[in-house]
C-alpha cells in the first residue's frame, strides 16, 4: 500500500499498488483480484477501527492469579478433552430421519439438520429477525440491524419450499447439512443444492462440544452466497 511505483506500468497488477493507482502510473488495475484486495484491506481496516473505539487496543490490567479458580479451569479444561476424545461422528444407522421434507419439530431436537431445518422455514416465511438470530456473528451489532442486514440478503430470492437431504458430522462443533432449496423463478421452478455449515457455539460465541447441550446451533450464512447475491438462480 505503501511502495512507491515511480514508472508507468501497462500490464495487469495483482496488487493494489496505492500510489502507482492515485498518480497514474498504474494503468490496468482494473481487475478482480486488485479489487479483491482492496476489499480485504477496507474490511481488515474497519475490525481496526472498530476495536480501537471499542477499547479492544488499551492495555489490560494484570490480574491476580487466584488458585482455586486456576485449578478449576485446569479441572474443566481435563472435561472438555475428554469430551473431544469420546465424541465420534453418527453413524449412518443414526440419521434414518433422512431425507427429511416437512416440519423441523419432525427431526430431532438439538441436532444441526434441525437447526439448519427452523433457519430455512424462517426464511421461507420471511421471519428476518429470527434469521439474524441464527446467524454465526462476531459483532456486536444491535438485533434491529441485524434483522435488517438479513432482510436485504435473505429478501432477494425466498424459497418456496426445501428438503433435509443428508448431515455430515464434520467435528465435534461444526456439521454440513445438505440442503436442497425450492425457488420459483419468473415462473419456472429452480433447484438448489447447497451444504450449509453450522457451528455449535456457547453464548460467547466460543465452539463447544455439541454432546454438552449447553449451546446453539449457529448457521454460516457464506453457505447461501450462491443463492443470496444471484441476480437470476
Amino acid at each position: 500500500m505503501t511502495k512507491g511505483r515511480n514508472k508507468t506500468n501497462e500490464e495487469a497488477i495483482t496488487i493494489p499498488y496505492r500510489n502507482g493507482i492515485l498518480h497514474g502510473r498504474e494503468l490496468a488495475f482494473d481487475n478482480r483480484i486488485a479489487a479483491a484486495k482492496c476489499w480485504a484491506a477496507l474490511f481488515a481496516a474497519r475490525d481496526w477501527a472498530v476495536a480501537i473505539s471499542d477499547g479492544k487496543k488499551s492495555q489490560k490490567p494484570k490480574v491476580k492469579i487466584i488458585w482455586t479458580e486456576l485449578v478449576s479451569q485446569i479441572a474443566e479444561n481435563n472435561r472438555k478433552n475428554k469430551l473431544l476424545e469420546k465424541w465420534s461422528p453418527r453413524k449412518e444407522n443414526e440419521l434414518g430421519h433422512l431425507p427429511h421434507f416437512g416440519s423441523s419439530s419432525e427431526l430431532p431436537n438439538g441436532t444441526p439438520e434441525c437447526a439448519v431445518s427452523e433457519f430455512i422455514e424462517n426464511w421461507c416465511n420471511r421471519r428476518y429477525g429470527l434469521l439474524a438470530e441464527a446467524i454465526l456473528s462476531f459483532t456486536d451489532t444491535t438485533k434491529g440491524k441485524k434483522a435488517g442486514m438479513a432482510k436485504e440478503d435473505f429478501g432477494r430470492n425466498v424459497p418456496s419450499s426445501f428438503e433435509i437431504i443428508s448431515v455430515e458430522d464434520q467435528a465435534a462443533a461444526v456439521s454440513h447439512v445438505m440442503v436442497n432449496l425450492v425457488f420459483i423463478d419468473h415462473g419456472k421452478t429452480v433447484n438448489k443444492q447447497l451444504s450449509v455449515r453450522a457451528i455449535y457455539q456457547d453464548n460467547e460465541n466460543n465452539s463447544v462440544v455439541w454432546s454438552e447441550g449447553n449451546g446453539r446451533w449457529k448457521i454460516v450464512q457464506n453457505s447461501f452466497s450462491e443463492v443470496l447475491y444471484a441476480i437470476r438462480l
